[in-house]
């Protein structure tokens, strides 16, 4: 009996040591490097990033490019994606204005992005409510391009699949704006994204941005339903 049990506890050990598969956490910040607020909410989502089971998203909003200071990535498409956050947060009887920094956790919870103690509430509560179905990715990078080509077992009706380029250690030197003179780091840059409807499986294309480091940049796909909530979620490196 002792021989026995000798022998099926290592097995044990090893069984439990392993952690269990989660789905990942889509979290969105929107910022910019015109405002004097942003910052703080920037060093919250490089934290995050770092953490497993996280999946870190700075979306660079173009609202406040005309204040002094061009955000260089920034895009009008990523302040329409707030905007449309703010209608469907709207229609649950939330406050629907748009702001930076604004944190946004699978696609339901929004608050201001440098809040800590937020975000890892609203990360704990995604993670008890996990979405259907598993998304896997395979990526191939050709030329100034990025193909990306997915499986989706869950349900697809009225669900988006939205796929991102996004980039690490990236580096500003500020002269003009509320944030003249200083250096900003961030993390997670949306550098490109597209969004189609979500089938079993498909594959997309993406133009590389030209200035691009394919060391320190990664694929990221995710499923949204109608209601803006995220399910599915999934990373991999822009390889060659």
């Amino acid at each position: 009996m002792m021989q026995t049990l000798a022998l099926l506890l290592p097995l044990l050990a090893c069984q439990t040591s392993q952690p269990a598969t989660e789905t990942p956490v889509v979290v969105e910040l929107f910022t910019s490097e015109g405002c004097s607020s942003c910052p703080p909410a920037d060093a919250v989502l490089a934290d995050l990033a770092r953490r497993p089971g996280v999946i870190a998203l700075a979306y660079h909003v173009d609202y406040w490019d005309y204040l002094g200071w061009k955000d260089r990535f920034a895009d009008p498409a990523f302040t329409t994606r707030q905007r449309d956050y703010a209608r469907l947060f709207a229609t649950r009887g939330e406050d629907a204005g748009i702001f930076t920094p604004q944190m946004i956790v699978q696609g339901t919870s929004g608050f201001v992005g440098s809040d800590r103690a937020k975000a890892a509430r609203a990360i704990a509560a995604a993670r008890s409510r996990p979405g259907p179905g598993r998304l896997t990715l395979e990526t191939k990078a050709i030329a100034a391009r990025i193909r990306v080509r997915y499986t989706y077992d869950g349900p697809t009706r009225g669900r988006t699949l939205r796929v991102s380029v996004v980039e690490d250690d990236l580096r500003s030197d500020v002269r003009r704006g509320e944030n003249q003179g200083r250096t900003l780091t961030h993390a997670a840059v949306v550098r490109v994204q597209t969004a189609s409807a979500l089938a079993a499986r498909g594959e997309t294309e993406l133009a590389l941005p030209a200035d691009l480091v394919h060391g320190n940049a990664r694929v990221v796909a995710f499923v949204q339903d109608h209601t803006g909530r995220i399910g599915a979620a999934q990373t991999r490196p822009v390889s060659r």
